[in-house]
C-alpha cells in the first residue's frame, strides 16, 4: 500500500493508549530506505521529538489516519529524543551505533544509544561523524518543495514522496511541473532520482520532454498494480 507523506505527517502514532503526532520520516536518500518515524512526544508547550525505528511501524491506516507502533514501553522510552530545532537531529544520529539490523534495515540499540548519546554528542559543523550521518538520513519534510532537474534543464519542484508500508521504502516522487492537470497527479519511480544536490535541489535521469508526456492518475488510493506497470514500463525500470 503506498502512503502520501503529506497526509502521513497528519496521523496519529499509536502506542497502547498513548497517541503521539506524527512529524516527520527519515530515509536513506540511496534507495529509499525507510528508517524512522519521527513523533512529537512533547507535552503541552513543550517541544521533544522521539525517533522510532522503522522495525517497530506497525499497520499504516489510510482511512482513519492512525500508525501503529510495535515498540515494549521499556524500548520506547529508551528511544532517540531530542527537544529543539532539528539541527540537533544529526550528531544525535552521529553517535548512535548501528547494533542491531531491523527488517527493513533499520538499526536500533535502544540501551547502547542511550549510554552513548549522553557521553558523546558530537558537533555537525566539526564532526565528520555528523556530516556521515546527514549523507545517510534525510529529512523527507526537507525534500518537499524542493526543485527538481532533468538532463536537459528544469523539471518543476517535489510535490510529495509516497511511501510503500509493507516494503518501507520511498518508491515514488510526486512531481508539479506547472502541467498537471486539475486533479491529477504526476508521479514518477524514486530509482530515476541521480542524487540530491548540496543546495537541496534533486536531479533525475530523465528529460522534461519525457516528464511531460507521463501518464498522470487521479488519486493515490487508485494506484493498483495495472498501474505500476504502466508507469514503471514508461520509465523502463523494474517494479
Amino acid at each position: 500500500m503506498l502512503t502520501s507523506f503529506k497526509d502521513l505527517i497528519r496521523y496519529r502514532a499509536h502506542l497502547g493508549e498513548d497517541t503521539f503526532d506524527v512529524t516527520d520520516v527519515l530515509f536513506n536518500a540511496r534507495d529509499g530506505r525507510l528508517k524512522y518515524l519521527m513523533v512529537d512526544t512533547g507535552a503541552w508547550l513543550e517541544d521533544q521529538q522521539t525517533l522510532v525505528a522503522a522495525s517497530l511501524i506497525g499497520d499504516i491506516d489510510s482511512e482513519n489516519g492512525n500508525v501503529t507502533l510495535r515498540a515494549s514501553p521499556d524500548e520506547f522510552s529508551h528511544a532517540p529524543r531530542w527537544q529543539g530545532e532539528h539541527e540537533h537531529l544529526f550528531p544525535l544520529l552521529a553517535s548512535m551505533p548501528p547494533l542491531v539490523v531491523g527488517p527493513f534495515g533499520s538499526t536500533y540499540a535502544p540501551m547502547a544509544m542511550a549510554a552513548q548519546i549522553e557521553t558523546e554528542k558530537p558537533d555537525r559543523d566539526s564532526d565528520p561523524r555528523a556530516e556521515a550521518a546527514i549523507e545517510r538520513f534525510e529529512l523527507a519534510q526537507n525534500w518537499i518543495g524542493a526543485e527538481i532537474f532533468g538532463r536537459d534543464g528544469a523539471l518543476g519542484t517535489l510535490g510529495d514522496l509516497l511511501l510503500d508500508s509493507e516494503d518501507g521504502r520511498v518508491t515514488h516522487l510526486v512531481i508539479d511541473n506547472g502541467s498537471v492537470l486539475s486533479g491529477k497527479l504526476l508521479v514518477v519511480p524514486f530509482q530515476i532520482l541521480r542524487y540530491r544536490a548540496t543546495g537541496g535541489h534533486l536531479v533525475l535521469d530523465i528529460t522534461s520532454e519525457k516528464l511531460a508526456a507521463a501518464p498522470q492518475i487521479d488519486q493515490i488510493a487508485r494506484l493498483d498494480r495495472h498501474w505500476h506497470d504502466d508507469v514503471h514500463s514508461y520509465f523502463m525500470m523494474p517494479v
